[in-house]
């Protein structure tokens, strides 16, 4: 899958290609915020994409107590990290990654979830 940024619809002088490898997330910001897509998407050959929407996601979510305070706790953490993402401090969010929101970075060291 071949991951096309645009200056038209995103923060990029010109139009930018990233070449996605197996098990690659794609926006996962929507899962956490509203989030427009800054970016297209296309695959080169036969693939399988895992489509998964946030209301239902939540809704499962709120079935489990105990994952729902952990999984928005990471959502809160997330998102945090997702608004301030911004120059000069760090690159502009994309579709394939906001920075700083490695699940290792949420959920140990400084300002992690408390685990």
């Amino acid at each position: 899958i071949v991951y096309t940024q645009y200056p038209e619809t995103a923060n990029v002088v010109r139009e930018t290609t990233t070449t996605c490898g197996p098990s690659t997330w794609l926006s996962e910001a929507a899962l956490w915020a509203r989030w427009i897509h800054v970016g297209d998407i296309a695959a080169q050959r036969d693939s399988k994409l895992l489509s998964l929407r946030a209301t239902t996601f939540h809704e499962v979510l709120a079935k489990f107590v105990h994952l729902a305070r952990l999984m928005y706790d990471y959502g809160r953490a997330f998102h945090a990290r997702l608004v301030s993402a911004t120059p000069p401090h760090a690159p502009w969010p994309t579709d394939l990654h906001v920075p700083f929101t490695e699940a290792s970075e949420l959920l140990s060291g400084e300002g992690a979830l408390g685990f």
